[in-house]
């Protein structure tokens, strides 16, 4: 498993955050769910987090100038 490590920048934490209880084992402990967004990732940092050399391609064209176009249009 690879580590992704983010930089400070700036994002944004969403307003519902999930409690539940998971099990580790026979033992219960808590867990959270906290939704983050707003965070904009570089070309390494998307393969580091989806663990795929080429996910750069799956997410998105090239348009004239270099400039990277999301393939699909949710992504925008």
């Amino acid at each position: 498993m690879l580590k992704l490590t983010l930089t400070k920048r700036p994002g944004k934490i969403g307003k519902a955050i999930n409690t539940r209880t998971e099990m580790h084992g026979t033992e219960e402990v808590p867990g959270l769910d906290i939704p983050v967004g707003g965070i904009l990732i570089n070309v390494e940092e998307l393969r580091l987090l989806c663990d795929e050399p080429t996910a750069d391609v799956a997410f998105f064209k090239n348009s004239e100038g270099g400039i990277l176009v999301p393939r699909i249009g949710a992504l925008t």
